[in-house]
Formats: C-alpha cells, sequence, structure tokens
C-alpha cells in the first residue's frame, strides 16, 4: 500500500480546493469514539471532492497513478479534510512573504488483506506504525524524527513527520499519526509551510472516549522532533 500517495493527494492542492463555512473546531468520529479538537479557524471541505482534486494537483489527470488512487480510496476512509482560511495571517504578513496554508486531515484506515498486503508486519499495532510512516516516505522528504510511538494510556500513538526544504522554519512540514484502537486504525495527517502553524495543529488534541486529553503531534524542537520533546 502506497501510504505516500495519501499525502501528495491530501497536500497537493490544500490552497486551492472549495471551502465551506467555517465550523467549531470539534469532530468526533461515530464509530469509534474518538473526539478530535482543533483550530476553530480552520474550514472543513467535502473530503471525496479534496481528495480528487488533490489527485489533480499532484499528478495532472486521473488517468496518472489511477490504480493507486482506487486503491487508496479504499483503503483509507476520509473523515475529516480541514485547512486554514484564504486570508489566514492577514496585514501581519512580512512583504512578499509566502501566504501560510495549513492542513488536517483524519482517516479510517481500512484492515482488509488487500489493503494490509504490503505491510511487513500485520499486527494491527505494527500496520498503524506503518501508515503513521507515510511521511518520509515521500520523494524529497528529509525525515525530521525517527518514527516513534507515544503513550495514549494504554494504547500507543505512532508519529513521524518530514521537512521539503532546507531549513524546516521555512519549508513545507508533514506530519501522520495513527492509532489502534476499537478494532480501527485512525490516522491523522498535518501539513504547513510554517513551523509555528505547524505546531499550532499539532497543538490539536485527542480524546480516545474517555476523560483523558492528548495532545496530537510533539512539538518542533531546535533538532526536529524527538522524544526530548514529548511531555506527559
Amino acid at each position: 500500500m502506497n501510504t505516500r500517495l495519501l499525502c501528495l493527494l491530501i497536500f497537493g492542492s490544500c490552497c486551492g480546493w472549495g471551502q465551506s463555512p467555517i465550523v467549531k473546531g470539534v469532530f468526533t468520529d461515530a464509530v469509534t469514539g474518538i473526539t478530535t479538537r482543533y483550530p476553530v479557524e480552520m474550514v472543513v471541505l467535502d473530503p471525496e471532492k479534496a481528495i480528487h482534486d488533490g489527485h489533480i494537483a499532484a499528478f495532472g489527470s486521473m488517468k496518472t497513478e489511477a490504480k493507486e488512487h482506487t486503491l487508496m480510496e479504499r483503503c483509507f476512509k476520509p473523515l475529516l479534510i480541514a485547512v486554514l482560511p484564504e486570508n489566514f495571517g492577514g496585514s501581519e504578513l512580512a512583504l512578499n512573504a509566502p501566504r501560510p496554508n495549513g492542513t488536517l486531515a483524519i482517516f479510517e484506515f481500512q484492515l482488509s488483506k488487500e489493503c494490509t498486503k504490503g505491510f511487513k508486519f500485520q499486527e494491527p499495532d505494527a500496520i498503524a506504525g506503518g501508515v503513521a510512516q507515510a511521511p518520509i516516505q515521500i520523494p524529497g522528504a528529509t525525515p525530521l524524527m525517527k518514527p516513534l510511538w507515544i503513550e495514549w494510556g494504554v494504547e500507543k500513538e505512532h508519529v513521524s513527520a518530514a521537512t521539503f526544504g532546507s531549513d524546516p522554519s521555512n519549508g513545507g512540514i508533514v506530519a501522520a499519526a495513527a492509532v489502534y484502537f476499537k478494532g480501527h486504525i485512525t490516522a491523522w495527517l498535518i501539513g504547513s509551510n510554517y513551523a509555528s502553524i505547524f505546531d499550532g495543529l499539532g497543538e490539536s488534541t485527542v480524546t480516545l472516549g474517555n476523560e483523558k486529553i492528548y495532545r496530537l503531534f510533539p512539538p518542533l524542537g531546535p533538532n526536529g522532533i524527538t522524544d526530548t520533546n514529548i511531555k506527559p
């Protein structure tokens, strides 16, 4: 399963997708009960249209990588895709500074034989770890960290992140997380062209059907993301 294609589709055209009205930044998956709280400024998109438009932006036509796209559609069920609004940053931006962008996506990865056959280890938690490594598999990616896992109570959050520029503070940053919970794999993707926005998205929180609240991603430190950045 080519998980790196998922990142290309999601972030390939995040600045050009049509937008829906701004909604309050809370999403609860009815199947697992997992609740994600993200910045209220973000605009929720139509997931299927966003992925379709992302494919066109990344590859030029639906014929290119069509087989992989079809497989991805069967293996990744989009739950939420949200982006920063077009006017985010406004007059505070420096002259000629690139317009800030930021994307958060939530997916359920399907545990079918068709979807998991490309993973070395077939235990669901190990597959979640493989799904979370999507950013570091993108061509041109520079990993910001070694893939790691973080304790979410008795569950494990698997995390990886990469940058696409010589300076993490001035290049595109993409990160992924995944957890196996209640018989399902839930995955999150975030990305931005500004480190400060990336960290802001990373402050989104997750609740696994209980009172405990977990930060979605560790903060970006001077040496990337390491276990020393992680606070209980």
